[in-house]
């Protein structure tokens, strides 16, 4: 689903289109799947993988076997349409494990998707995450930290639209694994994917992450602890002190500035603001 033509700024950012979509869906389930159902998914899906309970798969580190019992198979849908997710959600005694929502920005040229990247690799703070396992990937994207349970995010700016392949595109993406992430995302049975609104979820999620730090009152606040005042005054000396903070616990190794590396070193403060509330003006 694209959103309405007019107002298409983000944060202050133009793009073309933006479009909202399932990137992947898992699920298990005890019943058997045809060979005619089989095929109809495949054209219903962009990619469809089928594993069953015992069988072997090459991994990383050698081939395993899928262990999966008591359940009877493992599968795993790119790109599904509608229809794809109205025959999981009939099929019976099928369980939901994962969901990667996803959102794609579409731009005109390419200064659209690296200002988006720039935007999200240093406003995007992932609450309650209690290890900064941040990955930079060498294709201008990066990951919060991949995990087998629980919820993480991904993003790139370096391959087309998996939507309409547009080559200057920002994707990013909420990776959901486990019944525990799902709910927290509102997904408890795979009939919740059928008309689950993506664009709520995401207007949801952007008010719960974008972050942007107001250096002067983090000199302020900095200052009166080390004082041990209350000073509400902005003094001028405020601001270099916030920026000089923010050079100190806001850069990681690799020279890579975010809010979150900041959260993780100095910790949280009123100079943690909503980024909404900075670009409404």
């Amino acid at each position: 689903m694209a959103t309405a033509p007019d107002g298409r700024r983000y944060c202050g950012i133009p793009y073309a289109d933006c479009y909202f979509y399932f990137d992947t869906v898992k699920y298990l389930t005890k019943i058997e799947i045809n060979e005619a159902d089989r095929a109809w998914l495949r054209s219903h899906c962009k990619h469809l993988d089928i594993r069953r309970h015992g069988s072997w798969v090459r991994a990383k580190r050698g081939h395993r076997q899928v262990n999966i019992w008591p359940w009877r198979l493992r599968i795993e849908c790119h790109l599904p349409d509608r229809a794809a997710l109205a025959f999981f959600a009939k099929l019976r005694d099928t369980k939901l494990t994962a969901a990667h929502l996803a959102r794609d920005f579409t731009f005109e040229g390419s200064p659209g998707k690296w200002a988006m990247l720039d935007l999200f690799s240093g406003a995007w703070v992932q609450p309650h995450l209690k290890n900064d396992l941040r990955i930079i990937f060498d294709n201008g994207g990066f990951s919060t930290g991949r995990r087998a349970k629980g919820t993480y995010f991904t993003a790139y700016a370096d391959l087309a639209c998996r939507i309409d392949g547009i080559t200057d595109c920002w994707h990013f993406e909420q990776r959901s694994h486990g019944t525990k992430a799902l709910a927290q995302a509102n997904l408890h049975e795979p009939a919740d994917l059928i008309d689950f609104d993506h664009e709520r979820h995401w207007e949801v999620k952007d008010r719960e992450c974008l972050r942007w730090l107001d250096k002067r009152t983090l000199g302020r606040t900095h200052r009166n602890r080390q004082d041990k005042t209350r000073d509400q005054q902005s003094a001028a000396r405020d601001l270099r002190i916030g920026g000089l903070l923010w050079r100190i616990f806001g850069t990681d190794e690799f020279g890579n500035s975010s809010v979150q590396h900041f959260i993780r070193g100095y910790g949280r403060g009123p100079f943690i603001r909503e980024l909404r509330i900075q670009c409404a003006g």
